[in-house]
């Protein structure tokens, strides 16, 4: 671009300096440097004294940069001021006289022009030189239509290759000139400019659509073991079903057996099960196109229970809290020590009413289109009793008011009476009597503009692992053995199978009333189950095998991208992750999200959607990084017998016994997976020598620790709980073990004839 430092008359003007100014500045330091100067930086590099002796170092390239513009305007700055006047005339008297043509007014001669009435002229010497008749002449017709038509073509021309000219680097870098690319460094902001801000942005996908979650739904699997969710080839429970069969032609027809097994787990971990590309079709109208690829949720591995007891499971993913190291559901007469999800869910309720209350708004807060100002509603469901261990009243204790249960099933004044199973085991029916209540609440809840919170505990996968006579799936997956009774396993697979296509039931129903897209699900085990032949271990009573404690764990929805997160972690960090997707969301108006903002530090289990580090506080009063991660407890069915302790930040595993006469036992799963070979001991002392020649000194240091955090917390507990009875029921009162463990029955004059 050329510059020019003087008007016509030869003065310069601010601008012309300004910019000559600024010329010289870019080629002394492309002189000095060999680069080109960031306009950005230039304020920043001038706000020190060794940034101004910087610039000064190049000032005389600056002054001979500086003299040279100046000689060459002043050269030909005069020549361009006429050349451009002239270019501009003739393109004004070429559009003034296509507009009389296009008028139809007559040519006004050079003559003409020059008659103006006396009366006309100004009468100041300055005035009359302005309005002094310019002496030259009009264009002709064909040039003024061809100078206009000229012009009109190139600016439309410049317009169009303004407009499609690429806006990426190199070209809007190359077309810049002065002064307006210090306009442009001041106001716009420069390539990659995401690497100026203090803070990373949110990606594209997220401002485009965050997910939507109006509900939550929490779902227990019963007796779900992790290497059955999903079952896959080459797996341990693979190679133990395969070595049932003699024929070692049997794996073609097994595989086609174990694909279908767990094919909605495979979907949903979006784990690879190992039998290749499923080529079935997915059917029109399948709560599977919800899906799309990359996308489906967090899928965790590595997370294990906090009780191999079911009811004791409860409490740690609906409440947060670790379980009282007593047999049976102790905890009812204790105190819950942090607040449940039910709870948490009121509690926003409550704040969100008060603040409208104070600040009132034009309509109410139900009737709005904004899910963030509905209220929450939380409801548990499960076909099978919940007077099992004082389960009712457990369920009132975390904040449940609407139960689902045996009882309501049974009740001829329900909504859905008569079931249409009969019972299939001794707790109550199968799954599928509930899909007419969760689907009624799910539609009411929209209509009523309402949020839920649902909680769905399954039963089939327990004993005696019984599934509806009439159910079409049922396999044999391993091989009859001639003079032997049935493996428990096989029907154990069977409830497996019932179960993945029950949960298929449940994500179709979501869909079909369009809550699947807005409904965040949580899956996991409340524990897992031993067996002889797989495991040369039996049942979750008494037993610190880890299948009885590996578990599922998945955040699943259709919005949320696929993840695949190794951490060992516990349903602890359930409530605290739910909490943060909400927030992450914009799931929460502004006194819900204070409250849950409020609600997360005060748990011990971490949010799954932040890193995991973890810090410790130094002598001196700071924090440092910890050199071990949190240590989990796990309390073995009924409670009170045996206490399973591992950490994040090893694969040790102490199994240490509470009251009882069971031995110790340590384990190492990355050597040994399947616990087949532990070390066993009946004191520490003897298990620990063991541990030394046959793990090293680190893994015997680890055990020791482990037995004197497991000291300390099984009193922690007690504390924590405030109860201070007889960890095993044996040594309590009658009065104290009314109905622990047992069903409760109704007396004779409330049974049914």
């Amino acid at each position: 671009m050329p510059v020019t430092f003087e008007g016509r008359s030869g003065s310069p003007s601010l601008n012309s300096l300004f910019t000559a100014g600024c010329s010289a500045a870019q080629i002394s330091f492309f002189v000095e440097t060999g680069g080109e100067i960031q306009w950005m930086a230039a304020s920043r590099v001038l706000g020190g004294s060794g940034g101004l002796g910087l610039l000064l170092s190049g000032l005389p390239s600056l002054v001979v940069g500086f003299t040279i513009l100046y000689g060459v305007s002043w050269i030909i700055a005069s020549r361009f001021y006429d050349a451009v006047e002239h270019v501009l005339n003739t393109i004004g008297k070429a559009f003034r006289r296509s507009y009389q043509l296009t008028k139809k007014t007559p040519k006004v001669t050079e003559a003409e022009e020059l008659l103006i009435p006396l009366e006309n002229q100004p009468q100041s010497p300055s005035a009359r030189e302005q309005h002094a008749p310019r002496h030259e002449s009009a264009l002709d017709t064909p040039k003024a239509i061809a100078v206009s038509f000229t012009t009109l073509t190139f600016s439309i021309v410049t317009l169009f290759l303004q407009i499609v000219r690429p806006g990426t680097p190199p070209y809007a870098h190359m077309s810049g000139s002065l002064p307006i690319t210090l306009i442009e460094a001041a106001l716009f902001q420069p390539i990659n400019s995401e690497f100026c801000l203090a803070h990373p942005v949110d990606p594209d996908g997220i401002k485009a659509k965050k997910p939507i979650i109006k509900n939550v739904l929490l779902l227990t699997l019963e007796s779900t073991r992790k290497d059955m969710y999903p079952l896959k080839k080459g797996s341990h429970p693979y190679k133990t079903i395969l070595s049932s069969y003699a024929s070692s032609n049997a794996s073609a027809e097994l595989d086609t057996k174990l694909r279908n097994l767990t094919k909605v787990a495979t979907f949903l971990s979006g784990e690879s099960n190992g039998f290749g590309v499923d080529d079935d079709t997915v059917e029109e109208g399948s709560w599977r196109h919800a899906f799309k690829d990359g996308m489906g949720g967090m899928n965790v591995q590595g997370a294990i229970t906090q009780a191999a007891y079911t009811l004791k499971s409860l409490l740690s993913s609906h409440c947060g809290v670790e379980p009282l190291p007593v047999d049976f559901t102790e905890e009812t007469k204790g105190e819950i020590y942090q607040t449940c999800l039910p709870q948490v869910l009121r509690n926003m309720n409550i704040q969100a009413r008060e603040k409208h209350t104070e600040t009132p708004r034009s309509g109410d807060s139900d009737h709005t289109d904004d899910h963030r100002t509905w209220a929450w509603k939380s409801a548990l469901v499960q076909s099978v009793t919940d007077q099992f261990d004082s389960q009712d009243i457990l369920d009132e204790q975390m904040g449940f008011r609407n139960v689902i249960s045996e009882r309501v099933l049974s009740d001829p004044t329900s909504e859905h009476y008569p079931p249409k199973e009969p019972w299939v085991n001794y707790f109550g029916y199968p799954e599928t009597e509930t899909l007419g209540y969760l689907r009624d609440m799910f539609v009411n809840a929209r209509q009523q503009r309402r949020r839920l919170f649902v909680s769905h505990l399954t039963s089939s996968p327990h004993h005696p692992f019984a599934t509806p006579k009439d159910w079409a799936g049922h396999e044999d997956y391993l091989s009859k053995q001639r003079w032997r009774p049935e493996d428990p396993l096989d029907g154990y697979l069977n409830t497996i199978k019932y179960q993945d296509d029950w949960v298929s039931d449940i994500f179709q129903m979501l869909h079909e009333v369009g809550a699947l897209n807005e409904t965040l699900i949580i899956m996991t085990g409340d524990h897992g189950l031993a067996f002889s032949s797989l495991d040369k271990s039996q049942s979750a009573v008494n037993n610190g095998h880890i299948s009885n404690f590996a578990i599922p764990l998945l955040f699943v929805h259709p919005d949320l991208p696929r993840l695949q997160l190794k951490a060992s972690t516990t349903p602890l960090s359930i409530i605290p992750t739910v909490l943060d997707l909400l927030l992450q969301t914009d799931s929460l108006e502004d006194s819900a999200a204070d409250a849950a903002k409020s609600e997360l530090p005060k748990y011990q289990g971490n949010s799954l959607i932040r890193s995991l580090n973890y810090s410790v506080l130094t002598g001196d009063g700071g924090v440092g990084k910890a050199f071990f991660q949190p240590f989990h407890f796990s309390a073995i069915n009924p409670g009170g017998s045996l206490l399973a302790i591992s950490d994040a930040s090893s694969s040790y595993r102490l199994v240490f016994p509470l009251c009882s006469s069971i031995p110790l036992r340590f384990t190492d799963i990355a050597i040994d997976p399947t616990e087949s070979d532990p070390v066993i001991a009946w004191t520490m002392d003897e298990l620990v020598a063991i541990i030394k020649v046959k793990h090293g000194v680190k893994a015997t240091e680890w055990a020791k620790l482990a037995q004197d955090l497991g000291r300390w917390w099984f009193w922690d507990q007690h504390g924590k709980w405030g109860y201070w009875g007889n960890a095993r029921a044996t040594g309590r009162g009658g009065a104290e073990t009314a109905g622990a463990g047992r069903v409760k029955k109704k007396h004779w004059w409330e049974t049914k004839r």
